[in-house]
This record gives C-alpha cells, structure tokens and sequence, in this order.
C-alpha cells in the first residue's frame, strides 16, 4: 500500500495544517457507498459533536475523512492522519469552528499526552460549534486508550463501522477509481485482477496504480496479458517502490 505519506503528497497543500494535503482521488464520488450510505450521508452533512468511523485497515477510513475535506472550501476542515508521527503541537491552532478529521486516532492509544492534546481539542470544538471526526480501527473502548475522559469524549461521538464490500461491490469499485483515473479497465480484465489479487480493496487500488504508470510508460493498454506481465515482474512493494 502506499504510505500515508507520500499520499499527502499528492495534492494542495492550502486546508491544511502542517503542509499535510489530501489524495486527489478521495472524493465522495469515487467511493462505492454500499452498504454504507448511512455513513456516507453522515459524512457529507456533519453534525456536532461528530463522527467514529470504525473500520479494518484498507476500509475506506482515510479515503472518506478525506473526502470530507475535498468537499469543502479551504479553512472549514483539517485533515490530520495521525499515524504518520506528528506531534501533539499539530494541533495547535486549529479554528473551534472547523470541521478537524482525525485519521487513525489508535496509532496514539499509549500516548496520555496525545490523548490530554485531543481532549482539549475536544472540549474546544464543543464550544465553538465545530466538529471532529475519527478514524480508528474499532470502538474507542476498544483501542487501548489510556485516558478514560478522553474515551468518554470518544462514546458521545455518533458511531459507524464500514461494512466491507463483497466481491461484486470490489470489482465495481475498482473499476469506478480506474474510470476516475481516465482509464479503461475491461470487464476481463477486472475479473482476472480480483481472481488473483487478494480481495483487499486497498491492495487492488495500489496495483491499479503501478498498472496505471506502466500501460502509460509501454503505451499499453489494461489487456489481461499486459496485466498478467506486470504481476510477473515483481511484488506490489517493489513495483511501488520503482516508480
């Protein structure tokens, strides 16, 4: 998978704090609601004190919290992936009105002062108006925090939990990012990928990448021998790696 890091290099910079942009591709309409318009709907229309998105890794968590941010003008929503190790000072600054998505709040479940930093701008948000939003891997009960009133903050948020996508809704995902990508991925050759790619949307989606750069490169098209060539050729790390 791409890192997180190099995927918030991949677009503007000027709703976010800390340089930290947004994948030009996390939009609301390249995602496959699903079963999760529910969510979806919540999403797009927040209200306070916000959301927990629960979700494995690969989910579509970071994709939708992102695509909160794509939806709106510069300023009223902060996108802070904080798996990526920055620190509690991140925070500071952020407007009480604004909308302030929190990728990955598990990757600071040991840290108490992460989680006194996320308190406070809890607490602040409720005053202001604004809203957070949270991305974790399962309830906040469930995380490992070590500071109870910040799970408390946590339980009072609405609760959601991506239901995945079966294999059907997979391959009709996949073939709405490669439509985004300005590519065409034929009908065999999306059925041969989710045949022998493991069903992980988010592995899928990096091969489409390393497939979208090399049928530019070889000025091929996504046929099922082109695409069964570059699976010869080398792992996903290593192909992600060279380009």
């Amino acid at each position: 998978m791409l890192s997180r890091v190099k995927l918030t290099k991949m677009a503007t910079e000027k709703q976010l704090p800390l340089a930290i942009g947004l994948d030009v591709e996390a939009r609301f309409d390249t995602f496959l609601t699903a079963r999760n318009q529910a969510l979806v709907d919540s999403l797009q229309s927040p209200v306070a004190p916000g959301l927990w998105v629960a979700g494995l890794s690969g989910s579509g968590r970071s994709h939708l919290l992102q695509a909160v941010a794509a939806a709106r003008q510069p300023g009223q929503v902060f996108y802070l992936p904080l798996a990526i190790g920055l620190p509690p000072a991140g925070l500071d600054g952020l407007p009480e009105t604004a909308i302030v998505c929190l990728d990955d709040v598990d990757a600071v479940a040991d840290s108490e002062a992460w989680q006194r930093a996320l308190l406070i701008l809890f607490e602040a948000l409720l005053r202001g108006g604004g809203v957070m939003i949270c991305s974790a891997h399962d309830r906040p009960a469930q995380c490992g925090f070590v500071l109870a009133d910040w799970i408390s903050r946590c339980e009072a948020l609405a609760y959601y939990r991506l239901k995945p996508l079966d294999d059907d809704a997979q391959l009709e995902a996949l073939k709405m990012r490669a439509g985004a990508r300005g590519l065409t991925l034929p009908e065999e050759t999306a059925q041969y990928l989710t045949q022998r790619l493991p069903r992980d949307l988010a592995v899928l989606l990096d091969w489409l990448t390393v497939f979208d750069r090399r049928s530019l490169a070889a000025k091929r098209h996504l046929t099922v021998p082109f695409v069964r060539s570059v699976l010869r050729d080398g792992s996903l790390q290593e192909q992600l790696a060279a380009l």
